[in-house]
């Protein structure tokens, strides 16, 4: 049992960003936290590697089209792509509303003993 810490949980949890004390000592719904915490990482990591890829397609597909035809209309993106279509939430203001509002319950259920 021991061995199957030593192997797998900690190197995970180091990967996660866990210290080796956090691991040992800490409580271990803690190493759940980080685990959710990296793969929410990782999820906005391939979520901008695929919007920066959309933009350099956008890109080289004006460049081109430009290059062949001296009277393409085709343009660089004037705005976000997530201004373009309506969906655009600035991320700072959505992220720290949500922090707000789950700590506030947090608390509230803690002091009644929840």
């Amino acid at each position: 049992m021991i061995d199957s810490y030593w192997n797998e949980l900690l190197p995970t949890a180091l990967e996660c960003g866990m210290t080796p004390t956090q691991f040992w000592e800490d409580d271990p719904r803690l190493v759940h936290s980080y685990l959710v915490k990296h793969q929410m990482e990782l999820d906005e990591m391939n979520y901008q590697s695929w919007v920066i890829g959309l933009y350099v397609y956008n890109a080289v597909g004006v460049s081109l089209s430009q290059g062949f035809d001296k009277n393409s209309k085709a343009k660089y993106l004037e705005k976000p792509i997530e201004e373009l279509n309506g969906t655009y939430i600035p991320k700072k203001q959505y992220t720290q509303q949500q922090k707000v509002n789950f700590w506030a319950k947090f608390k509230s259920n803690k002091k009644k003993g929840g």
